[in-house]
């Protein structure tokens, strides 16, 4: 699909949250001055103890760490080597249809706050489209998208929300990478190979909302 977008929001889940939050509020088209810490937003009163001192975060409900500590605590010891927290998570992912505690915990927890977190900023941001990306989030878009997309339709308001759509980020592991690498060459076809003197000789570059296609 090819269209161009007025405001974006761009999800990471990996073992913690983050979020980058694209914006036309300003003449370029450029990320808001700070991440926005999403995953540091509480979704359950005097809820889980997070790493950053405050109290049910929701990083702490869908972050993979969090998540496998939940379910290591449903399911038991199993006398098996400690896994790390990608392999253990993609593991428990796949479990989903066999393993309760599995299910209890993707299911009625991790697909449940992620559909609020979603629905959340779809209210506060009111953008064009969120995508899901991330080791993790990529592969909860791919196995639950429907359940997260439903939960958050009802966690927002309707309005914002028939506007939105929720999609999996296609770039995968790389994607970071991938997006700095295109930053220069941006700046160079933008300023039609013009140099800036203001930056030491660099070439100019803003590039326009319109100008931004995925």
């Amino acid at each position: 699909m090819t269209s161009s977008l007025a405001d974006v929001v761009v999800v990471l889940i990996g073992q913690s949250l983050g979020t980058s939050i694209f914006t036309t509020g300003s003449s370029p088209w450029e990320p808001m001055p700070t991440a926005g810490e999403w995953g540091h937003t509480a979704v359950v009163v005097e809820g889980r103890l997070c790493r950053c001192g405050a109290r049910g975060c929701l990083e702490d409900y869908v972050g993979a760490d969090a998540v496998v500590k939940r379910y290591e605590e449903l399911r038991g010891p199993d006398g098996e080597e400690p896994q790390n927290v990608e392999a253990r998570a993609t593991e428990l992912l796949a479990a989903v249809d066999t393993d309760p505690a599995a299910a209890a915990v993707v299911l009625e927890e991790v697909v449940r706050y992620l559909g609020a977190g979603v629905g959340n900023l779809v209210d506060v941001f009111s953008p064009r489209r969120v995508v899901l990306g991330g080791w993790f989030g990529r592969q909860l878009a791919e196995r639950r998208m429907t359940e997260i997309i439903e939960l958050a339709s009802r966690d927002a308001l309707r309005t914002p929300f028939e506007d939105v759509e929720v999609v999996r980020a296609d770039l995968g592991v790389d994607a970071v990478a991938m997006g700095a690498a295109t930053l220069p060459v941006a700046r160079f076809l933008s300023s039609g190979g013009q140099r800036d003197a203001a930056r030491g000789g660099r070439p100019r570059a803003t590039v326009a909302a319109d100008e931004i296609q995925t």
